[in-house]
């Protein structure tokens, strides 16, 4: 048996354990991953331990609810779209090593809201995770940037200083004949519309990879606040289709790549990761 069947077996024993643990203590986990602001939120109430108030049932809560904590943001985790492929469940079967990072993230948390019930018979922890850098970071397996495609051949083409691309609504998913929402992900792709890979997260310097990743997402045509981003002069473009086994990659038109790649300033803004996409589905909640 190799190691990583080790690791996997051992992590898989410790989460049946306190998924029952949980079933018994009957802990509420909710959680909200907004692709706009970057942030996954996760609130864990559970039920004080002793059926008639004690003086000291909130603190016993207090201490078994903070016991908790790293599993449920694991298991919160699992749920996020990396890219068209994979969620971070699916990179776990493949990684088992990073389960024990998953669970370690709680450590880097410094702000973490206790509140408890007005008649003390609950109490609730809540915690913020910024998606960039703390867990694209345990993401990123590359350390050499792959190169960018150049386009040969003289193109009248402007500088531009960041890209915006309007993914809202229903677009066509490339190869079908059925159409779709965008889905968020960690790690989105852009392809040209003869199906050739113009940007992925390995054209991107690791340090940005983790730092701000390839894109922004927002539900709104208010650039204003992505302005750090995407400057002040993007290039506007409005998706043709998208694309993958979970719709997380997009389809740009020919006559957009030729002006992203045409000159060096502008393959920057992809290199860079500053772009900005517009989209339905940038809140998730569960349940």
């Amino acid at each position: 048996m190799d190691k990583k069947t080790i690791i996997f077996l051992f992590f898989s024993f410790i989460s049946s354990i306190t998924l029952s643990s949980q079933q018994e203590k009957q802990a509420e986990l909710k959680y909200t991953l907004d692709w706009k602001s970057g942030k996954l939120s996760i609130s864990l109430t559970q039920s004080t331990r002793e059926k008639e108030l004690s003086p000291i049932s909130p603190y016993i809560t207090q201490r078994e609810i903070e016991s908790l904590l790293p599993y449920y943001i694991k298991l919160a985790m699992e749920k996020i779209q990396v890219n068209s492929r994979e969620n971070i469940s699916d990179i776990l079967l493949k990684q088992p090593q990073l389960n024990l990072q998953l669970l370690e993230i709680d450590k880097e948390i410094k702000n973490k809201n206790i509140s408890y019930s007005d008649d003390l018979d609950s109490l609730t922890i809540s915690v913020d995770i910024e998606l960039f850098p703390s867990i694209a970071e345990l993401l990123i397996n590359h350390s050499m940037t792959e190169e960018i495609p150049h386009r040969l051949g003289w193109v009248a083409a402007d500088s531009f200083t960041g890209l915006v691309i309007d993914a809202k609504g229903e677009l066509p998913i490339y190869g079908t004949e059925n159409k779709g929402k965008l889905i968020p992900a960690i790690f989105p792709r852009i392809f040209n519309s003869r199906g050739e890979l113009i940007l992925s997260v390995e054209m991107l310097d690791p340090k940005t990879a983790k730092k701000t990743g390839i894109a922004a997402y927002t539900d709104s045509y208010d650039e204003k606040p992505f302005l750090n981003r995407i400057g002040q002069k993007p290039l506007r473009i409005k998706a043709k289709a998208i694309f993958g086994k979970n719709p997380t990659d997009i389809v740009l038109p020919e006559e957009a790549i030729k002006l992203l790649l045409a000159k060096d300033e502008n393959r920057k803004i992809l290199q860079e990761g500053k772009i900005l996409i517009i989209c339905d589905n940038v809140i998730q909640e569960e349940p």
